[in-house]
């Protein structure tokens, strides 16, 4: 598998342009670091002279490789190389100070520069190297020239359910998680900022009876789901993954035979409003621990005596007109057993939705509603008698007193020796 790397360099020391010897160096990932294990050939043949073992230590500043190397076949340090990496435009550079045979003195120094798909040939008196394969750092199987990566996404329901998808020809199987490859899944491009705007991606794919029916999406089933887009080995399932996209669902759009769903990157969360605003309208939901009304008394039971060809749908219930505007419909039984609704407008028993039922209404249909609130200080007090209650400021002036200018007989004017005190 694609587990190492190759290093071809030409090592030029003390100041002249005599080959010294030839490295080959296989480079091995592993779970504490990274281990290098070499086998260099001097003065042109082939004989094992050392054999290194480094282990990576990431440090803030860059990276630390402390080395021991074992020569001639024992086990004895010959010298230790404190190598210091920084990036610069272009390429990497490695600062490195050799100490050798037990003291400080500084040996040799080794500038290298990494090149993506470019032969270099780069030459000083020290240390040149030829060429170094370009991979993410951790992903060490996307070095291979051919790769044999898969792209999947795994989708969490709030409710528990796990479902896998791939644009592989076979299903991938990961952590558990069965990723099928018949769903048609196709990702967009993802769009990614270095500001907190939020990063999208959106997913295509077919509705399938099996697995993502339009139903589910249309009852909210799969609102706010958690999503994981990545990259994996099909041909290795165990080496790393390359995550390319964490976040939740968003807008779900549902055509005659697929749907596309938004991906909401995680900033997502702090586009949300937080804290309080001052407003007119009340800012408590009706029956929330805010409002503090009792929907639970205020829930009335109904049928459906008919449904109209516009989908409006004809109850026996006989409150006033508007009373349930803005209220919840919750069925059941019937085909939209359990499903809720918001009531747009009520009038003379007439139910008029937001949005269509789900499912098809019969009649003798049987459900529960409750009214609803407008956020108006008025409906607060009158409808519910819960003024004392109301969350919002109904006597913040408006835009039309806050652009008033006074004028000669107008309310904005006080007469001289009236009372200044308004209200």
């Amino acid at each position: 598998m694609a587990t190492t790397l190759i290093w071809q360099a030409q090592f030029k020391t003390y100041g002249n342009n005599t080959t010294e010897y030839l490295a080959d160096t296989k480079r091995i990932w592993t779970p504490g670091g990274l281990t290098w294990q070499a086998q260099y050939r001097t003065n042109a043949n082939n004989q094992t002279e050392f054999i290194a073992d480094m282990q990576r230590n990431w440090i803030p500043g860059g990276l630390i490789w402390q080395a021991q190397y074992r020569t001639y076949g024992n086990n004895q340090t010959e010298y230790s190389a404190d190598i210091q990496r920084i990036w610069v435009p272009g390429g990497l550079t490695w600062q490195a100070q050799f100490k050798t045979y037990g003291n400080s003195n500084s040996e040799s120094i080794g500038d290298i520069f990494r090149i993506v798909g470019v032969t270099l040939i780069y030459r000083t008196d020290i240390a040149p190297l030829i060429r170094r394969v370009n991979q993410p750092p951790g992903v060490p199987w996307l070095q291979e020239e051919v790769t044999t990566a898969a792209w999947c996404w795994k989708l969490s329901l709030r409710d528990g359910t796990v479902f896998g998808f791939t644009n592989h020809d076979e299903d991938i199987t990961l952590g558990g998680v069965t990723y099928e490859a018949s769903t048609g899944f196709v990702p967009t491009a993802v769009e990614t900022s270095n500001n907190m705007a939020v990063d999208n991606l959106e997913v295509e794919g077919f509705l399938d009876s099996s697995r993502i029916q339009a139903e589910d999406i249309a009852t909210g089933r799969f609102d706010f789901a958690k999503v994981e887009v990545f990259l994996c080995n099909w041909r290795n399932t165990k080496d790393p993954l390359l995550v390319v996209r964490k976040g939740t669902t968003g807008q779900i759009k549902t055509g005659k035979y697929g749907f596309q769903a938004e991906v909401r990157g995680l900033l997502e969360a702090y586009q949300q409003s937080a804290g309080t605003v001052y407003q007119k309208s009340c800012r408590a939901k009706l029956g929330d621990f805010q409002c503090k009304i009792e929907l639970s008394l205020l829930t009335t039971f109904g049928q459906v005596m008919q449904v109209n060809q516009n989908g409006t749908i004809q109850t026996n219930l006989s409150q006033s007109k508007g009373y349930f505007d803005y209220g919840v419909m919750t069925f059941n039984t019937g085909g939209n057993s359990g499903c809720q609704y918001e009531v747009k407008t009520f009038e003379d028993g007439l139910l008029t939705l937001f949005l269509p039922a789900t499912f098809s209404v019969a009649i003798g249909d049987t459900f529960s509603i409750t009214p609803g609130c407008d956020g108006n200080f008025s409906t607060c007090r009158k409808k519910f008698n819960n003024g004392m209650n109301f969350r919002g400021e109904p006597h913040i002036p408006g835009n039309d007193y806050q652009s008033a200018y006074p004028g000669q007989g107008s309310s904005n004017t006080v007469s001289e020796g009236s009372n200044l005190r308004r209200g």
